[in-house]
């Protein structure tokens, strides 16, 4: 189970977020680390972005409290091979590839850079 935590804003302006183990014990004590950063598509230009503006690609309205592990992240060691590792998942809002750092003039944030960094920086300082 992942919980979350605010980082910086989505394309609509709601709080971009982390996943982070919800298992305090296992975020610092662990040796084995994976940063999931989820993809998605992408806008290239204020008419693109505004047209994905109230949908689940830049908002994190959407997103769930808490996450469970499937695949990936699951905790199930004939699932994962990385089973006993921390995981920390970034979702995708801004569509801009965590490049952007910017407000465009219709007011949607593409700010995928500075939420990436924060959550790096947060990790970072988790360990």
């Amino acid at each position: 189970i992942y919980i979350y935590i605010y980082i910086y804003s989505c394309g609509d302006g709601s709080p971009a977020m982390m996943y982070i183990p919800s298992d305090a014990t296992l975020a610092s004590t662990s040796s084995c680390h994976v940063i999931m950063i989820q993809g998605g598509g992408g806008c290239s230009s204020e008419q693109d972005c505004a047209s994905l503006n109230s949908t689940s690609s830049m908002s994190s309205k959407f997103l769930v409290d808490k996450i469970t592990g499937e695949s990936i992240i699951s905790s199930d060691s004939t699932v994962n091979p990385l089973n006993n590792c921390a995981f920390w998942v970034i979702p995708y809002c801004t569509q801009d590839f965590f490049l952007g750092n910017k407000t465009l003039s219709n007011g949607i944030n593409v700010k995928g850079s500075p939420h990436l960094d924060g959550s790096l920086k947060y990790w970072s300082g988790q360990l």
